[in-house]
């Protein structure tokens, strides 16, 4: 199998949901007075100070996981996530409203229960590594010389990594764009967003199994069956990407009554469109993550998304949606619709290299290679 695998450009705490906190935080504070406004910063400030610390144990779980997905492993990762999200759950409301004996902390109680779920998460790997044969945690592999492996990571690593800041600064800009348009705007995008992750969750995990699927089967130099998965993968993402629309259309309704009396009418008004824009875009984005994410990186092609995301997010998708709005002015739906359009800017090259088949290549170095390294 693969020696590495690199999941997609949507972690656990994806760069989207932090762009929403951001945006809805903003929409919120406008509408208090400057104290208040003042007091809710600094709530949200001791938040994130809080929280960071749920990244230290959450990176070292995400690379145990993926890990063990990349060798076919995908029960526990399930099960993990499962135990992680529903502890997240329960210490957020017991902290938030002081349940029993637990403290009320508010704001800083959603990071204190962010914390200890992801410290939870760390010490279920820890406790199956110390039950299984096929990746154990040990403290001297920290510390054990790689050489040639390490350099193979470095070469695919680097560009992946660089990709996923690339993409998600680009994703923090068009929310910046669209805060100086106006707060029905921001608003509505920030409830959009919360939208298009219920169909996003689907997409982002058939682009991890893409990539566990196209790198176990070149390391086992079988290119013409990576051929055939890589195309049943790519109309499975675009089957499921067609069923999330459809849930987001069904939920739409929902969505617009649960909001009502919460939002402006106009930002009202917006959210309903929105949503379904946002439709369109999740095709996209499906497409788009299947292959690069997925057959791409699997194949330990990963400057070819670095290059792709740097040249039409910053190049093409940033100017344009910069233009629409503070240059020609256009209504804030109009920007929006040139935001949604970013995928696709970029998805005519994305399958010119697919079908060029350049990604097919077998990372797994073997026994003979290691040793004479």
């Amino acid at each position: 199998s693969c020696p590495f695998f690199l999941p997609s450009r949507t972690p656990c705490k994806s760069h989207r949901e932090l762009a929403s906190h951001l945006v809805d935080h903003k929409t919120h504070i406008q509408q208090y007075t400057p104290a208040l406004q003042e007091e809710r910063l600094r709530s949200t400030l001791s938040k994130f100070a809080h929280e960071s610390f749920a990244f230290l144990f959450s990176g070292a779980a995400q690379i145990y996981i993926s890990a063990i997905r990349s060798i076919g492993k995908v029960v526990f990762p399930s099960i993990d996530c499962l135990v992680s999200l529903f502890t997240n759950i329960f210490f957020n409301a017991a902290f938030i409203f002081g349940f029993g004996f637990f403290p009320k902390l508010g704001v800083v109680g959603v990071a204190l229960g962010t914390v200890i779920a992801r410290i939870i998460e760390l010490l279920l790997c820890i406790i199956y590594s110390a039950y299984t044969k096929e990746a154990r945690i040990r403290v001297k592999y920290l510390f054990a010389k790689a050489g040639i492996l390490f350099k193979d990571f470095i070469v695919i690593c680097l560009p992946a990594v660089g990709n996923d800041a690339i993409w998600a600064l680009a994703t923090s800009v068009f929310a910046v764009i669209l805060g100086h348009i106006g707060d029905d705007i921001v608003a509505a995008n920030a409830v959009a967003i919360m939208v298009v992750n219920i169909g996003a969750v689907a997409l982002r995990g058939f682009a991890s199994a893409t990539t566990i699927v196209i790198s176990q089967t070149l390391g086992r130099n079988e290119k013409e069956a990576t051929k055939i998965y890589a195309k049943r993968m790519l109309l499975l993402t675009i089957f499921v990407g067609l069923i999330g629309c459809l849930i987001m259309i069904l939920v739409r309704p929902f969505i617009l009554k649960f909001y009502a009396g919460k939002l402006t009418s106009q930002a009202l008004e917006y959210l309903g469109i929105m949503i379904f824009m946002t439709t369109y875009r999740l095709i996209g984005e499906g497409i788009n993550t299947a292959l690069i994410c997925g057959c791409f990186r699997g194949g330990g092609d990963s400057k070819t998304g670095l290059i792709l995301d740097t040249v039409f997010m910053w190049l093409v998708a940033i100017p344009l949606m910069a233009a629409a709005a503070y240059i020609f002015k256009f209504p804030p739906l109009v920007v929006y619709f040139v935001m949604t359009l970013d995928e696709y800017y970029k998805m005519p090259f994305v399958f010119i290299h697919y079908k060029k088949y350049k990604w097919l290549n077998n990372i797994t170095r073997n026994e003979t290679e290691l040793s004479a390294k």
